[in-house]
């Protein structure tokens, strides 16, 4: 893994709006091109727009020819946060229904 320890980091936020940011992405099934062995992920490009920071190029060994590329694991703090914002949602929509239905029987 990579080092996470907090005494290790600075300039520390949480990840804003992170639904919104999932949504811009597309988790696809694909075919590389060189083998046409089948995988799963994402498209680097969109990556690159909602959270630029696991994005980094890479250099083909044998073409010298550059690709974007993912540090998939650094995508988990968005996900959790995502989680997170829609069990708040989920939650707060339970609540009204609760209310709802109390309300119902009066």
């Amino acid at each position: 893994g990579n080092p996470s320890d907090i005494r290790l980091k600075e300039s520390i936020e949480t990840i804003s709006d992170p639904i919104a940011k999932v949504q811009q992405l597309r988790g696809v099934t694909f075919k590389y091109k060189k083998d046409g062995k089948r995988s799963t992920g994402l498209i680097a490009q969109e990556l690159q727009k909602v959270l630029p920071e696991v994005v980094y190029t890479t250099e083909d060994l044998h073409t010298k020819e550059e690709h974007l590329a993912v540090r998939y694991g650094n995508t988990v703090g968005l996900l959790v946060e995502a989680i997170k914002e829609q069990q708040q949602q989920i939650e707060n929509l339970k609540q009204t229904i609760e209310e709802m239905k109390s309300h119902g029987d009066n």
